[in-house]
Parts: C-alpha cells; structure tokens; sequence
C-alpha cells in the first residue's frame, strides 16, 4: 500500500493531467461545490450524441468539497487507485490465501496505467477500482450465506459502472451470482434489480425532463448510427495485435513476455479451479470468455481506455501465473 501511495502521489502537481476534457469536468465539479447543485446527467459519449449517468461528476464535486486542495477532483482519481490495491489484496484472499493476496496488491500497485490513471480525469478512468469492488462483492455474496445488502449494492456498483461509462455494460455477466442462489432466486434478482435501479434514479430525472433525448437518441444509435463507427478486425490482429497492447500498457512488461505470463495464469487457475483448490476459478473465467469474445465482435474502436475493465482480472492472472512460479 505505501509503495503504491508513493508511485501514485510523488511529485503529483506536476504530473495531473490539464487537457480541456479534464479541464471541464474540474470546472463543472468547481461550479458544483461552490453552487452545491448536482447535474441530473454526465459528459456525451464520444460515440453517439448520447450522455453517460452523473456520478463521475458528484464524484468530483463531492472531492471538491471535502478536500481541501485546488487538486482535489485528481487526488479523488489517485485515492480510488489506491483503494483498488486493498480490493485486490481482498480478492486474492477470498479466492485462495493471503499470499496470493499480496500479490495481487504489488502488482496493481507498480502497473503502469493504474499509476498514470491516478494523475488524470475521465469518466472512464475509475472503471477498474469498480470492477475490482464488483468482483470482490461477487465473491463474497457466493462464499457467503444471503445477505440482501450486498445484493442491493452488487446491482447499485454494476449501474454504477454503466453510469460512468458504457463499457460498463459488460460487467453484467457478475449478475451470474443468481445461479448460485437457487433457493432465493427470484428475492435475490429482485434485490439486484433494486440496487441497479436506484443508480439510474438520477439520470431518469433528466430523462423525464428532456423528453427522452438518451432513449431516443440510444435507439437512433443502434438502428442507424453505430454503422458510421464500424472498425472491421479480424481473430489475427485481435489476438496478435491487440491483447500484447493492452498487456503491456497494463503490466508494464514487453508485450509479449506479458502474453505469456497472461496465458500461463489462465491454465494455472483453471488447473486449481480443476482440482477445486479455487472453487469459483471457472465461474470468473466463463465470465472472461463472455467479455472477451463481445470485444472481438464489437463493431467500434477498441481503445486502452474502452477497456479499463479488464484491469483487474489482467491483475488476477498475472498474479495466479507469479504465485505457480
């Protein structure tokens, strides 16, 4: 945790991050605090006319507010990166022991773009810290007997996770608990809807009151205009091109060296998730699969920061590969 402190702080007015996008939102969380007015909505897609939820905003005002510092939006941004170590710590130790725990922690704490995100503003920016904590309660919700609070917030962090960014969308397949809550399927659905529900309470405030403009111009979207965005890829530049890239920005390592680690903490968790050593080693990897095979059909631009929920289960193998060794 200090070590990731350190790398996430030192020197830290010299290194945030000024372009005019984050330039914005720290006017708009300025604004905020002072006034002490909340939007109803967040910044537009870069992909369609359509805006994301407000929390990346209340996020930055309620900062503003309680930090005492002209750098308080940024120092929010490094603050949740820093959480991110502890939730991989938790991670680590629900899945197998404190060991691998430690593990993880040191590798999201040295990462590269973890320590560069800290430093920066962006409503996506965040997205990893929020998968950690959705993975985390989803752990804990399957090695637990019910507990309806966790459900609630499972639903709330997954809304939440959209709200800030629409590749949040793919952290749905975590609603995939419900299976293990057969008995209490349909309280535990209802729950989750809830929780989810009420992350979107916001944003159906400035839907009710601008006549829809997201639902219509999300459906405008999908019909017509996701065709202007169209990428065309193929398995060889995914797989060859694309996941080295991200590897390596991620860990820090050369591209390939860092497919390879990749690779062998895949077949190490589902060698232990086999001898059932890690009891919901295959659930995270079905999950994975979903995620990775919609990203290779996603017909838009696949960029580093499209894809920021993928952080910490690149964490999770990386660390499984370092603790067989």
């Amino acid at each position: 945790m200090c070590v990731g402190i350190f790398l996430r702080f030192y020197n830290y007015p010299d290194r945030i991050s000024l372009d005019r996008d984050a330039s914005l939102d720290a006017l708009v969380a300025r604004a905020g605090s002072q006034e002490l007015q909340l939007p109803l909505t967040g910044p537009f897609s870069s992909a369609a006319p359509i805006t994301t939820g407000p929390w990346y905003y209340y996020q930055l005002i309620i900062a503003n507010i309680l930090i005492p510092s002209i750098y308080a939006p940024w120092i929010s941004f490094a603050l949740s990166s820093v959480l991110l170590i502890f939730v991989m710590y938790r991670i680590g130790t629900l899945l197998l022991n404190r060991k691998l725990g430690l593990i993880l922690a040191f590798i999201t704490a040295v990462s590269p773009v973890q320590i560069s995100l800290s430093s920066g503003l962006g409503n996506a920016s965040v997205l990893g810290q929020l998968t950690g904590i959705i993975i985390w309660i989803f752990l804990e919700l399957i090695n637990t007997k019910k507990q309806v609070y966790m459900e609630i917030l499972l639903g709330f962090m997954i809304g939440l996770a959209i709200n800030y960014h629409f590749q949040g969308v793919l952290l749905t397949p975590y609603f995939i608990y419900l299976y293990y809550k057969r008995n209490t399927f349909w309280k535990s659905l209802f729950y989750s809807a809830l929780g989810f529900f009420l992350s979107y309470i916001p944003l159906l405030g400035f839907e009710l009151n601008n006549h829809w403009y997201n639902t219509r111009h999300s459906w405008d979207y999908l019909i017509l205009g996701k065709r202007a965005g169209i990428e065309i890829r193929s398995w060889t530049t995914y797989l060859s091109t694309f996941w080295p890239n991200l590897l390596n920005g991620v860990i820090g390592i050369n591209k390939y060296l860092a497919s390879l680690i990749f690779l062998m903490g895949l077949i190490y968790i589902s060698f232990l998730s086999y001898k059932k050593i890690v009891k919901q080693g295959f659930t995270l990897i079905a999950i994975f699969i979903i995620q990775f095979i919609f990203l290779r059909y996603y017909l838009g631009p696949l960029r580093d920061n499209y894809v920021q929920f993928l952080h910490p289960f690149i964490f999770l193998l990386v660390g499984f590969c370092i603790y067989g060794l």
